[in-house]
């Protein structure tokens, strides 16, 4: 017989105002850590300028202070200003990371996190596909791959916001940036954009730019599924990992905002049985 456990509901309340944000959790669970109660003082940078979209990628336009956006490098210096904040001493960026939920297993590894940059909060997301946050937030899996306005280069945009332009070589082929150790390539044949990292896990984006999935070097892979959105032409619907288990994004009723990160139930036997989670976001 399988047990029933009652889902457990997190609510995580994301507050903006007068360039302040504030993090709270109504109740704290070992699956999931947040940042609760501190402030966080962020500045304000330049708006990104929006450029028309050629076909395939979105054509961006980069404001040189979101370059700074993302974890700082590894030839970067940084010092811890909260648990889950870190200060980019070469750039003045804050940069946040709240884990979520995650879990390893067959396959690529699960992580849901939220990432908020401070270089970024002016930043406007010019693709046409994503998840609507408030400004300088992103999360897992919305990474995407993006042409630059009048170059044949392309910017790499990471979960985190972290920017690398990859410069165009010949067709399909793009050299990689100082410092770092990914490969692009473009496979026309299947219309695919494909990252390989240096430990030989890869990322394979949509032609459009959006992350299609991700594979390990054994080849399991963790999947992205996209629905249409109210708005924009796409929104992520759910991510499967390589076990069929999977993390839904649901948004606010007739928009694309993300309201709901729910993990279904999961009831293989009883002694493994694990009740439905879900955190909510609330925007104020």
């Amino acid at each position: 017989m399988v047990r029933k456990l009652k889902p457990r509901r997190v609510e995580v309340v994301v507050k903006y105002a007068a360039s302040r944000w504030r993090y709270r959790t109504a109740k704290k669970l070992s699956a999931i850590f947040l940042l609760a109660g501190s402030v966080i003082c962020l500045p304000l940078y330049p708006q990104v300028v929006e450029a028309g979209p050629p076909p395939g990628l979105t054509e961006v336009t980069i404001a040189p202070t979101v370059t700074d956006a993302g974890a700082p490098r590894h030839w970067q210096g940084a010092v811890g200003a909260t648990p889950y904040s870190s200060a980019n001493l070469f750039s003045g960026q804050l940069f946040t990371a709240i884990p979520i939920v995650g879990w390893t297993g067959r396959g690529p590894t699960m992580d849901i996190t939220l990432y908020h940059n401070s270089a970024a909060v002016d930043y406007v997301n010019q693709a046409n596909y994503g998840v609507e946050l408030s400004p300088g937030w992103s999360i897992s899996y919305t990474g995407r791959v993006d042409s630059i306005s009048q170059t044949p280069d392309v910017v790499v945009i990471a979960d985190d916001g972290t920017r690398d332009v990859f410069t165009y070589v010949n067709p399909g082929v793009y050299d990689t940036p100082a410092g770092i150790y990914d490969t692009l390539t473009y496979d026309g044949a299947a219309s695919k954009w494909v990252l390989t990292t240096k430990g030989q896990s890869k990322r394979v984006f949509h032609d459009d730019g959006r992350l299609e999935k991700v594979v390990d070097p054994a080849g399991n892979e963790l999947t992205v599924v996209w629905k249409a959105g109210a708005s924009l032409a796409w929104v992520i619907d759910e991510i499967v990992d390589a076990a069929g288990r999977d993390i839904e994004y649901q948004y606010a009723t007739g928009t694309d905002r993300l309201e709901t990160i729910h993990h279904p139930e999961v009831v293989p036997a009883p002694e493994f049985s694990r009740p439905a989670r879900s955190w909510t976001l609330v925007y104020d």
